[in-house]
């Protein structure tokens, strides 16, 4: 049997092609700038920044920050939407550290934010907005400069009714809260520990599933009902375990582990 190339060459046809195209290259990130296209980029090294470093200018946009570490001087965000919404941004694989904001995404949505280090951010380490994915992250310290609306990781509560996962983090020794969740999200497989005020701030129509919250200085778990709580644990925190807020409904629980 005749092959494509020999059958192409006898009518004078380009040869055929017999696999796909190949995939673009990621954009290398060598500094602080904005990424004002979609697509795929990809940080080369550690990067410091006065203010912000990363401002995301365009929807669709993948940032893999390839294990290294964006540093600041106290103020801005390792990267930010620059309060201009955007969709389908990914952030994932790497740390920031010493901002106001570690990622401050608040205003954009539909993100995935995954393997994030979030190290000494003076309000929030990592804020995102809503409709989003946040898991695997790990929250250390944020908060210090702002103890009472900062914290380790923080979904945006606007709109009223948007779900977002938040799945398998840990948020410790912030100032502030630990993980603060808006309406209707799946909260699961977190841990929230020894943080100033609560662990767990959860807004209504939420279901809470496999968590952990120990040794906070407040509230283990701080919720608006109706929500849901499943196989939870919470001890030893500093003024109740779970703390229903104003509720407008009914909480369900089942098979929690809460201590007196």
């Amino acid at each position: 049997m005749m092959n494509r190339a020999l059958i192409a060459a006898c009518f004078g046809l380009a040869t055929l092609a017999t696999t796909a195209p190949a995939m673009a290259e990621p954009d290398s990130i060598k500094h602080c700038r904005t990424l004002s296209s979609p697509g795929a980029y990809v940080l080369e090294r550690n990067l410091s920044a006065t203010g912000n470093c990363l401002i995301v200018a365009a929807s669709n946009v993948s940032i893999n920050l390839g294990g290294f570490v964006i540093t600041g001087n106290g103020s801005g965000a390792g990267i930010s939407d620059g309060g201009v919404a955007q969709s389908g941004i990914t952030v994932r694989n790497g740390g920031v550290a010493g901002f106001a904001n570690g990622i401050d995404l608040r205003t954009s949505n539909a993100l995935i934010i995954e393997g994030i280090r979030a190290t000494g951010n003076g309000q929030v380490g990592i804020y995102a907005g809503y409709y989003s994915l946040v898991r695997g992250n790990v929250a250390v310290g944020n908060g210090g400069a702002d103890p009472n609306g900062g914290g380790g990781i923080r979904i945006s509560n606007s709109p009223v009714g948007s779900s977002s996962t938040v799945s398998d983090n840990t948020a410790s020794g912030n100032p502030g809260n630990g993980i603060m969740v808006t309406t209707y999200s799946t909260v699961t497989g977190n841990t929230a520990s020894e943080n100033g005020n609560d662990g767990f701030d959860v807004v209504f129509g939420s279901t809470l599933s496999n968590n952990t919250a120990g040794h906070n200085g407040h509230d283990g778990f701080s919720i608006d009902c109706p929500s849901n709580m499943v196989g939870n644990t919470a001890q030893d925190n500093g003024s109740h375990n779970v703390h229903e807020l104003g509720s407008a409904g009914t909480c369900v629980y089942s098979n929690n582990l809460l201590a007196p």
